[in-house]
């Protein structure tokens, strides 16, 4: 995403009841990054608070976080809070936005400004089908699991984005490792790693 579809993005989230948080600080389960915006839950309807805040990604996948009182603010209760952050490996400095629509579920945008990035050769790039697209990446050896990685289509080339970081972190995939992706469903890849290059060799940039 360029810098001015990134402006446009957030300034369209504002004009709606919407809140952001900047994920740099060591606490990330702090009373400060867990308290609602005194302005923003003036405006919400009184019957919405009594719900349980749902913060939904594009994706699909969601996170339901209890909301409490005390007598100055609203904040996030922390278990649910923490599975939100843990689940989308925050903590670098992420830019997030959540767009309220209603009986408390919120959009979330989450703008990732040192998001590690891998590449995608042309030969695999033509089976993917839009601009946007989840992928979930299956992994051999020791390092065995699933993970769900977003694809972005540009131009010059396409790249995996968000949820890569995760998955690099958890495998773990080290910079300069060599990589093989096999598509075995139009929206699922198994991904092995080996230190000699292939045809379908990609690279992981820092």
């Amino acid at each position: 995403m360029d810098m001015n579809s990134w402006f446009d993005r957030v300034k369209e989230d504002r004009k709606n009841l919407s809140f952001s948080k900047t994920f740099a600080c060591a606490d990330l389960s702090s009373e400060c990054m867990r308290t609602f915006p005194f302005d923003l839950m003036k405006s919400l309807p009184k019957e919405d608070l009594a719900n349980k805040m749902v913060i939904i990604a594009k994706c699909g996948s969601s996170w339901e976080v209890d909301i409490s009182k005390n007598p100055r603010f609203y904040y996030m209760e922390k278990s649910g809070w923490n599975q939100f952050v843990r689940d989308n490996a925050l903590g670098k400095n992420e830019f997030v936005t959540f767009t309220h629509k209603g009986s408390m579920c919120f959009d979330v945008n989450i703008y990732g400004k040192d998001e590690k990035e891998i590449t995608i050769p042309n030969l695999f790039k033509k089976h993917i089908p839009n601009e946007q697209t989840m992928f979930t990446i299956h992994s051999k050896g020791s390092g065995c699991g699933s993970w769900e990685v977003w694809c972005l289509v540009r131009e010059a080339q396409a790249t995996f984005s968000r949820g890569w970081s995760k998955f690099a972190r958890e495998y773990p995939i080290e910079i300069g490792d060599k990589c093989t992706l096999q598509l075995i469903k139009p929206n699922e890849c198994v991904l092995t790693i080996s230190n000699k290059a292939k045809e379908e060799e990609i690279t992981v940039i820092d």
